[in-house]
């Protein structure tokens, strides 16, 4: 109420846009998202650049969008705060959500280069959650050597697992590819899991064989004959 009256009696008082911006926090606070918005976009059409609020309300905006389940109207929100704020303190949540949205539109392109963004600016809030995304991007793109570079990281500091997809795609396409050393590397990985198949412990084994592993080739040759189940 107070900051409503300060807003309506003195419209062009030079505190109207720290009003707003207070009064749509505390609307979001009662999970009024309608009249927060409306604050919020009100601030950002009047003051378009002179307030420094102005940066928190295009940020609370896109927030807003994205709990309205509105991932196009959340994207185009962060993208005007990057486009405006490149320097903001909330350019990691900005390409993280935007990533997030275009990964759910099936635009990994686009996914795979925000995620990466939102990692690399704040990799304490965002490595776990936008690693396995940007990982699954170029894994769509069919992209052999970024998502080989993408698996390598997660493994090296993520906190859970290669999805196993992942992992026997890319063994068999380095098979294919002639890199017996490489994929070995990844089947070996899908070789010490639940889901591993009988096939994937012979690939492995024929990728140790080329790569004159051999001790380690029979290893994964003996394990393909406990599980198969084929006469030959």
């Amino acid at each position: 109420k107070a900051f409503s009256s300060l807003i309506d009696l003195h419209p062009t008082h030079k505190s109207v846009p720290y009003a707003l911006v207070q009064r749509a926090i505390a609307y979001q606070t009662q999970k009024k998202l309608a009249e927060a918005e409306r604050d919020f976009s009100d601030l950002i059409r009047k003051w378009p650049k002179a307030a420094k609020e102005r940066e928190l309300a295009l940020q609370q905006k896109a927030l807003i969008r994205g709990q309205m389940n509105d991932n196009t109207g959340m994207a185009e929100n962060f993208q005007i705060l990057l486009r405006d704020y490149p320097k903001s303190p909330a350019a990691a949540q900005a390409h993280y959500w935007i990533g997030w949205a275009a990964f759910e539109a099936k635009d990994y392109k686009k996914a795979a280069e925000h995620l990466a963004q939102a990692r690399t600016l704040d990799a304490k809030e965002f490595f776990e959650k936008a690693s396995l995304r940007a990982m699954l991007s170029h894994y769509y793109l069919e992209d052999v050597d970024k998502t080989a570079r993408e698996v390598d990281l997660y493994v090296k500091e993520g906190k859970g697992k290669v999805p196993v997809e992942v992992l026997r795609w890319l063994g068999e396409a380095l098979v294919k590819r002639n890199a017996p050393q490489q994929a070995e590397k990844y089947l070996g990985q899908l070789a010490t899991r639940d889901e591993v198949l009988p096939r994937d412990l012979l690939l492995l084994g024929q990728s140790r064989s080329k790569a004159q592993q051999y001790p380690a080739a029979i290893e994964a040759f003996q394990a393909y004959l406990t599980k198969v189940k084929e006469p030959p």
